[in-house]
């Protein structure tokens, strides 16, 4: 089966497979649970921490009720201008109880060293939440060049959204952290001094659907920049034993094989275990060529239903 690249959701489409993908040009913030130097707001950070999923609960609930809020460290994004273009956002969520309708939403916000946010766009509204845990892909909304100063930082704020009559839910919570890949992204100007603006992450995430992960390829893709692979982590949902093998070939020899394998013998793995990180690579090809097709292969599984693998790279 082929696969598209949705460009505005960053999915695969037909597959389980989601990819998140820092190309040139963009900022991605992972939503981590750790606690920022802001009162209750929680830290965005890249890459990607080496936790497990988290949750963060709101148990008052009103339409437009926050539930949680994330800002970037002191120092980032460490530029003065953020082109226009889309600003998404990815989190999973669920309620407990109640019939009336809830759907969540993100506010985007610039603040200032002297604590001043300043709001620069809204999202549409999310699905309406059930009692299930459900992967809330992406936020999107189109937000006009924004002008900041060196120190300022970018918040995310999560709000509810109640909708219609009924019986209000008891709680609504977040999924966020580990195999999530729970983020923030938006544009950057190429001549940002962003400070991983070089160092940005490869990402894709294999959704079971419920069902233990089989192996075989799960995505391709091509990678529009020359880089080197400094790190590989693995993050799945629960204690598993996996091997995902990577791929990598030129364009003209699309797709690669088994044959073009760049890990030797230390093919990333998970064993019994939630996750797995290798700043090493023995053996590994890690140079990746402009242009170069990437392919993500499941070698073996026995427990995860939602794996995420993360490539740390160089660009150059």
């Amino acid at each position: 089966m082929g696969y598209r690249l949705n460009p505005f959701t960053g999915t695969l489409d037909d597959t389980g497979v989601k990819t998140i993908l820092g190309e040139s040009g963009e900022a991605i913030f992972f939503l981590e649970d750790e606690a920022a130097d802001v009162a209750t707001y929680k830290v965005m950070d890249n890459p990607a921490q080496l936790l497990a999923e988290s949750y963060v609960t709101q148990s008052t609930i009103a339409d437009g009720q926050i539930i949680q809020s994330w800002i970037t460290d002191v120092g980032l994004p460490n530029t003065t201008f953020i082109p226009s273009g889309l600003w998404q956002f990815k989190i999973n969520a669920y309620k407990t109880g109640g019939t009336k309708e809830v759907r969540i939403y993100n506010e985007f916000y610039k603040r200032s060293a002297g604590g001043t946010e300043t709001l620069l766009g809204t999202s549409a509204n999310s699905i309406a939440l059930t009692t299930v845990e459900v992967d809330l892909t992406a936020f999107s909304v189109f937000i006009n060049g924004t002008t900041l100063l060196a120190t300022d930082r970018i918040v995310t704020k999560t709000r509810m959204r109640l909708v219609g009559s009924g019986s209000n839910p008891t709680s609504v919570t977040l999924g966020y952290s580990g195999s999530t890949a729970a983020r923030l992204s938006f544009p950057l100007q190429g001549d940002s001094d962003l400070v991983n603006t070089k160092t940005t992450a490869i990402t894709f995430t294999i959704d079971g659907a419920g069902s233990a992960i089989t192996t075989g390829t799960k995505a391709y893709w091509r990678c529009p920049y020359a880089c080197t692979i400094q790190s590989v982590t693995m993050l799945a949902d629960v204690s598993t034993t996996t091997s995902v093998d990577i791929w990598v070939d030129t364009y003209a020899n699309y797709p690669p094989t088994d044959l073009d394998s760049i890990t030797s013998s230390a093919v990333p793995t998970i064993t019994t275990a939630t996750k797995s990180e290798d700043t090493t690579l023995t053996g590994w090809d890690t140079a990746i060529a402009a242009g170069d097709c990437i392919a993500f292969n499941v070698d073996s599984n026995d427990n995860a239903t939602k794996l995420t693998l993360i490539l740390e790279v160089l660009k150059v």
